[in-house]
């Protein structure tokens, strides 16, 4: 005997498959709504296995044991995520660390360097002032014999015989190049590099000799001229006196090398004004 008829039957399968697709559509839209919302319970999904429509619709729907393998995935990466922050995180100290042994080391090169520099200008303060007594002694007694002058060789004076009759109130730079000790005061108290190269030129070769020279003899380009160059060793001393100068002011040792090596601008620049208040007086 048939508990349902055929027709009955299948009607109720019809039923019950679409109850089903209508509760996993349901249960899609409100994935899709709120997406934080708690996986089904273990009886729904308990229940949607056991139906033998579940395996297709499963597949389609994505739910079920889906769910706990997106969140194991998820909790993984999540877990390879932290492990990598941590790892940036000790790299990032351990750098730091190095920076700040870094910072300290550069901060005792720089007050070993300006205590060497200090000291260094106390010698040549000192140097100098001996050689100024030794000058005014050996001037104020004629007899005495002239012995050679002693100056730091490692600046723009250097140890050289003096002339037979020396003057008093002249300095000398090295090489038998002098210049008045007014003139040597002035110089010393510029306030810029341009202007302290400028006047020590004009006093090593002076005004009309500067103007007729070039810094290197090469042709001038406006003019199609070529000129003498100028004299080696005094450019030479010139350079020294001018790196001397900088470093009793505490230049640091890359603005010093810097600003050094504009001399030969500075000197170009003065003979160009030179030539040009001549041309000026002319007309």
């Amino acid at each position: 005997m048939e508990r349902f008829p055929t027709n009955q039957k299948k009607t109720a399968e019809v039923a019950k498959r679409n109850n089903l697709l209508a509760l996993l559509k349901e249960r899609k839209m409100k994935r899709k709504q709120s997406p934080l919302c708690p996986t089904p319970s273990k009886t729904m999904r308990a229940h949607t296995l056991s139906d033998s429509l579940s395996e297709e619709d499963d597949d389609n729907d994505g739910g079920g044991v889906v769910p706990e393998k997106l969140f194991e995935e998820a909790r993984q990466k999540q877990q390879l995520y932290l492990k990598k922050l941590n790892n940036m995180f000790l790299q990032l100290q351990e750098t730091k660390n190095k920076l700040e042994e870094q910072e300290k080391m550069r901060a005792e090169v720089e007050a070993e360097n300006k205590e060497l520099r200090s000291l260094n200008m106390q010698l040549q303060q000192q140097l100098l002032k001996k050689l100024k007594s030794s000058s005014t002694a050996n001037c104020s007694d004629p007899g005495l014999p002239s012995p050679k002058e002693t100056i730091p060789k490692s600046g723009c004076l250097i140890e050289v015989e003096p002339f037979e009759s020396p003057k008093v109130d002249e300095i000398h730079l090295g090489g038998g190049i002098r210049v008045r000790r007014e003139a040597w005061s002035r110089i010393g108290n510029s306030t810029r590099d341009s202007l302290f190269v400028k006047e020590l030129a004009v006093a090593i070769w002076g005004t009309k000799t500067l103007g007729e020279r070039s810094l290197t003899g090469k042709e001038c380009p406006t003019t199609k001229t070529t000129r003498q160059p100028l004299t080696p060793q005094k450019l030479q001393t010139l350079k020294v006196c001018f790196k001397e100068w900088l470093e009793k002011k505490n230049v640091e040792e890359t603005e010093l090398q810097a600003r050094w090596g504009k001399a030969g601008r500075f000197i170009t620049e003065k003979i160009m004004d030179i030539n040009r208040q001549k041309k000026k007086t002319n007309c």
